[in-house]
């Protein structure tokens, strides 16, 4: 009998870890895959925003490649929330003199419900601010 317990306690034990590595590397690969999508929508978001470095052609195919990176992708991995939030932002479309603050919080919202769907803990800071490069006489 003593055998055959060493062989159960064995097996039992093998499966446990092998179920604990799937699971894990498993939430990895998902996290990572999530980090990716949301890496370029983020980088594409400033579009969306006052960058003087952007002509108005490119503001124009940044923004497709952003609203084609959410509803190709990210809108099939993001939770509810984070979904929300990304919608909240781009209603807005662009910045002016007279919504820049709302569009900047709406921009925090969407990257704070980013980062909650990827497991952050931490908020990012209240006076959250987007910055641009200062090209100077290079602007169109």
């Amino acid at each position: 009998m003593n055998i055959l317990q060493s062989i159960i306690i064995a097996i039992t034990s093998g499966a446990v870890v092998s179920i604990f590595n799937y699971l894990l590397t498993k939430d990895q690969e998902q996290r990572q895959s999530k980090m990716k999508s949301y890496s370029a929508l983020l980088d594409n978001a400033r579009a969306f925003l006052d960058d003087p470095n952007l002509s108005k052609e490119e503001r124009r195919k940044i923004k497709k490649a952003f609203l084609q990176k959410y509803y190709d992708e990210v809108i099939l991995i993001a939770d509810t929330d984070t979904q929300k939030e990304i919608e909240n932002f781009i209603k807005t479309g662009g910045v002016s003199a007279t919504n820049s603050g709302i569009q900047v919080r709406k921009l925090r919202n969407m990257i704070q419900a980013i980062r909650k769907d990827l497991g952050s803990k931490g908020d990012l800071l209240e006076d959250f601010k987007m910055y641009s490069l200062d090209i100077g006489d290079e602007r169109d």
